[in-house]
C-alpha cells in the first residue's frame, strides 16, 4: 500500500542506524483520521439502532415488556415511541370491532395481520441496518489501513541515506 502526502514528522537522520521496523517518518494523515472517527461513529450508531431494533422485534413476538437506558442507547426514546404507537393501533382496531358486529374470527385475523405486517416492516429495518453496518466495517477497516500506511517504517535493518531529501 503506498500513501502520498505531506511528510510530517522525520524520526530518522541521515546516516542513523535503524532497525527492521523501525519508524522512519509519517505522512500527514488529519483527513483520513476524521473520516475514520466519522464512520466509527455512524457504526456505532448503527448498532445501536440494532440493538433497539431487535428488542423490538423481541417485544412484538412475545409481548414481553423491554426497555432501554436512554443514557446507554439513544434509541430508547424510538423504542417506547414505537411500543406505545404499536398499541395504540392494537386498540384502534379494537374499537373498531366494538363500534359494528363482526365475527371474533375477524378481529383476531386483523390483530394478527397488524402484528405480522409491524414485524416485516421491523425485519427489513434491521436488514438494512446490517447492510449499512458491514459496509461502514469495509470502510472502516480501508481507512484504518490507510492511517496504518502514513507510518513508514525500515523493511529492512542498516544505515538511512537520503532522508534530508524528503523533507
Amino acid at each position: 500500500n503506498q500513501m502520498t502526502g505531506t511528510i510530517s514528522e522525520r524520526l530518522v537522520e541521515d546516516g542513523q542506524f535503524v532497525n527492521q521496523g523501525d519508524i522512519l517518518y509519517t505522512i500527514s494523515h488529519e483527513e483520513q483520521s476524521m473520516q475514520l472517527t466519522s464512520l466509527e461513529n455512524q457504526w456505532s450508531d448503527c448498532v445501536e439502532r440494532e440493538e433497539m431494533l431487535k428488542l423490538y422485534e423481541a417485544w412484538l413476538q412475545g409481548g414481553e415488556d423491554v426497555t432501554l437506558n436512554v443514557e446507554a442507547n439513544p434509541y430508547g426514546y424510538e423504542l417506547d415511541t414505537r411500543k406505545r404507537l404499536f398499541e395504540l393501533r392494537k386498540e384502534n382496531l379494537e374499537l373498531s370491532y366494538s363500534k359494528e358486529i363482526f365475527l371474533e374470527e375477524d378481529r383476531k385475523l386483523q390483530l394478527e395481520s397488524l402484528a405480522v405486517q409491524e414485524m416485516y416492516s421491523v425485519t427489513e429495518e434491521l436488514e438494512a441496518c446490517r447492510q449499512t453496518g458491514n459496509q461502514l466495517e469495509q470502510q472502516i477497516e480501508m481507512l484504518r489501513k490507510t492511517v496504518e500506511d502514513a507510518t513508514v517504517k525500515a523493511t529492512v535493518s542498516g544505515t538511512v541515506n537520503l532522508v534530508s531529501e524528503l523533507v
